[in-house]
């Protein structure tokens, strides 16, 4: 047993970390002696040498893939560079160019981007041209069947958000617009 924790300890201080296969042959040498402190921590470093081994191949991967990418978008680049140059794309903003190899389909969109509208907020309602002070004006002077109050009484009643909301919607309605 002290030869495995004397050979445990010569690993952890080595400069290299021994390869998997050294590490697989001391793993069976401390399970032939029953050392399981010994196959525990062999096991945690079996563990972490495949780590980096996949890290190491998956970086190399996505190296490799990150070199390809250029390559394709220097050859979309130049394929569609002539429709530039002659104006056909002068309508679009931009080119939207997807093809999965797994899949047939293909697509190829022309994109063109549309100003955001002003409003704001993050409700999902419509929005209406005319604001609540043109629509008071209007038809404030009309009387709410349910409250027996004009619209003006009714929006001067409270500044609450929710309040004033269902009296514009109740406006929208007497002005046809809802």
């Amino acid at each position: 047993m002290a030869d495995t924790n004397a050979s445990a300890q010569a690993t952890q201080g080595q400069a290299q970390a021994p390869d998997l296969e050294q590490l697989k042959a001391q793993i069976q040498e401390a399970l032939a002696k029953g050392d399981f402190k010994a196959i525990a921590k062999l096991s945690s470093e079996i563990a972490k040498a495949q780590r980096q081994a996949e890290e190491a191949e998956r970086e190399a991967k996505q190296k490799a893939l990150a070199e390809l990418t250029q390559k394709v978008m220097k050859a979309i680049k130049k394929a569609i560079q002539p429709f530039i140059d002659d104006g056909s794309l002068a309508q679009a903003d931009g080119v939207w160019f997807a093809w999965d190899f797994g899949d047939t389909s293909e697509s190829c969109r022309l994109v063109k981007s549309a100003p955001r509208k002003s409003g704001g907020g993050g409700g999902r309602g419509q929005r209406f041209d005319i604001s609540s002070e043109e629509l008071l004006a209007k038809y404030g002077d009309q009387i709410d069947e349910a409250t027996g109050k004009t619209y003006k009484d009714l929006w001067a009643e409270s500044t609450d958000g929710n309040h004033r909301y269902k009296v514009r919607c109740k406006l929208l309605k007497a002005a046809g617009l809802r």
